[in-house]
């Protein structure tokens, strides 16, 4: 009946307004996918139900498209079905913005269907930069670098997201298992797969002396995490062992950082 009276009322809508037939097409169809969006969307259902058969819907559901996005390719289990249990999945209508450019990094986001285009607003027009697909992963920039997203993220199709807090996602890479250092194998995962796309965002750090097919030099990591400015991640990589006086052949050390939260991290280790 919902459905129903709000395409009526899209109806009148362009009668009165006198539109074109293919923008009146267009309206009702957006209007009739976004009660498909609406009706697939089942986190209510789920949120009513015990904790426990929440943890194994969602790992059913969402485990199998986790373990095969990049950045978490080589990390534990355990890890894995930490973040699992904090995603949230939704549908998302064709043409919705998901995450708004120079938008603070409150969310990451996981496709599991459908794509999503990357859009410049910088200048007058906007312009479409890239596309993302299923297992594609967006926002894990603005999260990682504590930086404004770099660009609008906007559906093209009818799609399902994956959504995950920032907080949850920092969180679950300081958990303390010396056995299996995930935080410095997302690290890597990270470096690794911008480098491939020659991602401008992150800076040039780890181009000098990083192999393309091999780990990146970890000397190279610290430098990066000093210079994205995110003192927390990087107090987390000193404890994992990594040295803050090596530089690399430009002489740059991560000591040179100008963040005053980064340099107060790395000093104290220092004097540790």
């Amino acid at each position: 009946m919902m459905q129903r009276e709000s395409i009526e009322s899209a109806s009148n809508f362009v009668c009165r307004n006198r539109l074109p037939p293919r923008l009146k097409e267009q309206i009702l169809a957006y209007t009739c996918l976004r009660f498909k969006a609406e009706r697939l969307n089942q986190q209510q259902v789920i949120d009513q139900l015990p904790k426990t058969i929440c943890k194994s819907i969602r790992k059913h559901l969402f485990l199998p498209t986790v373990e095969r996005v990049y950045l978490f390719k080589g990390v534990s289990k355990e890890i894995l079905m930490l973040l699992v249990a904090d995603m949230k999945a939704e549908y998302i209508p064709p043409r919705e913005d998901v995450i708004m450019q120079n938008e603070a990094p409150e969310d990451v986001y996981i496709i599991v269907s459908g794509e999503v285009e990357l859009i410049d607003c910088k200048k007058e027009q906007e312009q479409v930069v890239g596309a993302l697909r299923s297992k594609d992963m967006f926002g894990e920039v603005g999260a990682l670098c504590c930086r404004p997203q770099a660009y609008t993220y906007r559906t093209k199709t009818l799609s399902q997201l994956l959504k995950l807090k920032t907080s949850a996602l920092i969180e679950a890479m300081q958990t303390k298992r010396p056995e299996s250092p995930d935080n410095v194998v997302m690290l890597k995962n990270f470096l690794q797969h911008h480098k491939r796309l020659k991602d401008p965002n992150i800076g040039d750090f780890w181009l000098d002396g990083v192999e393309e097919d091999g780990d990146p030099n970890m000397t190279i990591n610290l430098l990066t995490v000093a210079s994205t400015e995110n003192a927390a991640f990087l107090d987390e990589l000193l404890k994992a062992g990594l040295d803050p006086h090596n530089g690399d052949s430009k002489g740059r050390t991560p000591l040179g950082c100008p963040n005053k939260a980064c340099l107060v991290q790395l000093c104290k280790h220092r004097c540790l």
